[in-house]
Order: structure tokens, then sequence, then C-alpha cells
């Protein structure tokens, strides 16, 4: 399913997503500053998920970081002599996946022109997923 930000809204839309989480949600973002979502990864890990988020090299996601392992997530940043994590998307319990143009910010959600898009696929989820703890293995 496709989501387009001047048809859909793509805050109430990654705010559903995740809502539904059960097990575990594993966020990839480059900017993740969009304090209703911090405060649903944070519900989540309150109902039992095991949350890990990996954002980019950037001083605000630094704070984000230390606010987010204040509540027991799980938080890193990315760093790598190779570029930047420019990544985005959310991973909702190995089952689905939200892959967006936008950050997590206020103004992507909210003023920007993003897509959003969910997918299914159970191998490409689990390749995404693998991707995902690889780096978040190496990040500090």
């Amino acid at each position: 399913m496709i989501y387009i930000s001047n048809i859909d809204d793509l805050f109430k839309i990654t705010l559903n997503f995740l809502s539904k989480a059960r097990r575990e949600i594993l966020v990839c973002s480059y900017l993740l500053t969009m304090p209703a979502i911090l405060i649903e990864l944070i519900r989540a890990k309150n109902r039992g998920c095991d949350v890990k988020v990996l954002m980019a090299n950037d001083d605000r996601n630094k704070r984000v970081k230390d606010f987010l392992k204040s509540h027991g997530i799980e938080a890193k940043i990315w760093i790598s002599p190779k570029g930047i994590l420019h990544a985005k998307y959310i991973i909702v319990d190995s089952r689905k996946a939200l892959i967006a143009s936008s950050n997590f910010t206020h103004d992507a959600m909210n003023n920007n022109y993003e897509i959003a898009y969910i997918i299914r696929s159970k191998r490409d989820i689990e390749k995404l997923r693998q991707s995902f703890l690889q780096e978040f293995k190496v990040s500090d």
C-alpha cells in the first residue's frame, strides 16, 4: 500500500503502524525528532515490545538517543566512514515494514511532499531486518 502526503496523513499512518506492534519495533531514520513518535515508541516498550532505534550521526539524534535510553529503549547512532545513514523505515513484528521518503520529524510529516509504502513480503522484510540488525550491532 502506498501513501502520499498530499492525499494521506503520513503522521497518523505512522502512529497507527507503531501502535499495532506486539513484539518488536525496529526504526531506522536519518532524523527522528517528532515527540508523538517518540512517545509511541515508549508506549510500545511499556507494553513489552523490544524496541531498537538506529539514527544518523546528528546532534539532534544524540539527544533523542539519550532520551530513549532513559526509557529503556535501545538507541544507537550509525557512524561510518563510508557515508551517512539516510534510510527511513520501521519494521513491526517481522510482519510488515513502512518505508518512507520522509524523516520522522514534524516538518517532514506535516509540511513536505513525501511518500510511504507498507510492505508485507516476508522475504523482503527479513532482508531489511537482517540488514538493520547487522548495522545496529556495529553502531554506537
